[in-house]
């Protein structure tokens, strides 16, 4: 991923963020840095993001291995502090929301644009997430499930098979509550956060 790229993806992580948060893209500059500060999620996804870019750039040895290491610390710091752990090799689309902190696991998985995360949740390796999927708190997504687009899995539930297309699911065992379900007002998707 170029820098060009990673700047804007935290530009709409950012802004989704402080719309959930605050109710606008474009709050007050007080609300804005106190929204980031507190932000202990979108911190994470930031640190994520710093370190997906940092996997592939080209700056030379030294100055490579003096970030690799600045970002170890902050990774550290997220995990140790927020209780967030994110896999280094996580795919994360544009818009990525993590609602609340500790107990989030992300292993090495694809999650798609405008997807949110709550509290104790966990995805395991090669899951694939797709857009506009939304999570709730203590969560588990067990290793090799596809979630297709517009899923909501609600608080709770164990995910161990693949998820069709705008479900509302819940349950452990999982169940299909409704098939066609429109989750837009749980993802806070305005017109105004461009993707």
């Amino acid at each position: 991923m170029d820098l060009r790229s990673t700047i804007d993806n935290i530009r709409i992580d950012i802004e989704r963020y402080l719309l959930i948060e605050t109710g606008t893209v474009t709050p007050a500059l007080s609300s804005m840095i106190i929204g980031i500060a507190f932000g202990f999620g979108l911190q994470a996804v930031i640190v994520h993001r710093i370190g997906s870019y940092l996997k592939d750039c080209r700056y030379p040895f030294f100055i490579r291995k003096f970030l690799g290491a600045l970002h170890w610390c902050l990774r550290i710091w997220v995990i140790q502090c927020y209780g967030i752990q994110i896999d280094r090799d996580a795919s994360i689309g544009k818009g990525f929301y993590i609602g609340h902190l500790s107990g989030i696991y992300i292993g090495r998985c694809s999650i798609g644009k405008i997807c949110s995360v709550h509290q104790q949740t966990r995805i395991e390796d090669n899951v694939v997430v797709g857009d506009n999927v939304w999570i709730g708190g203590h969560s588990v997504i067990k290793a090799g499930v596809t979630i297709e687009d517009d899923v909501t899995i609600s608080s709770g539930s164990s995910v161990t098979g693949d998820i069709k297309k705008g479900s509302l699911v819940m349950g452990n065992p999982l169940r299909v509550v409704m098939s066609r379900f429109d989750n837009s007002s749980l993802l806070v998707k305005k017109a105004n956060v461009r993707i």
